[in-house]
């Protein structure tokens, strides 16, 4: 798969995955009341509904799990990227040998 494509690829994954935890985040916060991170308490969490709660955690472990997989998805993307990086310039260094090599026997 060529560079342009994996790169399209990985900006629409992130793209789906800000989107993802956009939405989640969004939804949490209004369940709980709170407008932002630091408001967030152990006795925030204790005073929701359990089933509000459980609804929360069951996403967070969905979302947690998506962000691993994408995370892997890319660590291995961007060694398959650095490893064509080095596959091509391994091949400007020969086509640069060769040339020299021409030139050299042309003189």
């Amino acid at each position: 798969m060529c560079t342009s494509t994996k790169d399209a690829q990985h900006q629409e994954m992130q793209k789906l995955v800000k989107q993802n935890c956009v939405s989640f985040l969004d939804k949490a916060f209004n369940g709980l009341r709170i407008t932002s991170t630091g408001q967030l308490t152990t006795a925030i969490i204790l005073n929701a509904r359990q089933d509000e709660t459980a609804v929360l955690l069951r996403e967070s472990v969905f979302l947690i799990n998506s962000l691993v997989r994408h995370m892997t998805d890319y660590k291995n993307t961007s060694h398959s990227v650095g490893a064509e990086l080095i596959d091509a310039q391994k091949t400007i260094i020969k086509l640069q040998s060769e040339l020299l090599s021409v030139k050299d026997h042309q003189m």
